[in-house]
């Protein structure tokens, strides 16, 4: 039974102040381990609901820390706007500049085979995807759900 003095936070802005510090201290662990990890991959994918409109870019990262594999859910942004490869890295640098993770530690991309997504990783990184049909750079203007 919980004590009736205690009150859970119900907002979702009391729910944020709450996990603030928390997060915070997640997010500085995770930077420093990754700025020290070799070999340090990210995981992207696109999310979209029913309309196009309601699309989200999320970024996990695996590392090697404290002498253990580690992976981390980085962020989840909004994706405003067509889903263009230079979009789609925006938003990605943004996820980690808000981890404080430097884009020079990561050294591989996991990405599906959209056209857009392999454009947006292709000369920085190792691009691991799915099953590739020749896709080139190309502008991809819709996507089917």
């Amino acid at each position: 039974m919980l004590n009736p003095r205690f009150a859970l936070r119900t907002s979702r802005e009391g729910v944020c102040l709450l996990l603030h510090r928390p997060l915070q201290v997640i997010k500085e662990k995770t930077g420093r381990e990754t700025e020290g990890s070799v070999g340090a991959s990210v995981a992207v994918d696109i999310l979209s609901g029913k309309c196009i409109s309601d699309s989200f870019i999320a970024a996990s990262i695996h590392y090697v820390g404290d002498g253990s594999l580690k992976n981390t859910f980085l962020g989840l942004k909004r994706l405003n706007g067509r889903h263009e490869a230079q979009t789609i890295k925006r938003v990605y640098l943004k996820i980690l500049s808000s981890v404080a993770i430097n884009e020079s530690s990561i050294y591989r991309a996991v990405t599906e085979s959209g056209a857009n997504m392999v454009c947006a990783f292709k000369n920085k990184y190792d691009v691991l995807h799915g099953e590739t049909v020749n896709a080139g750079c190309e502008e991809v203007t819709a996507v089917s759900i």
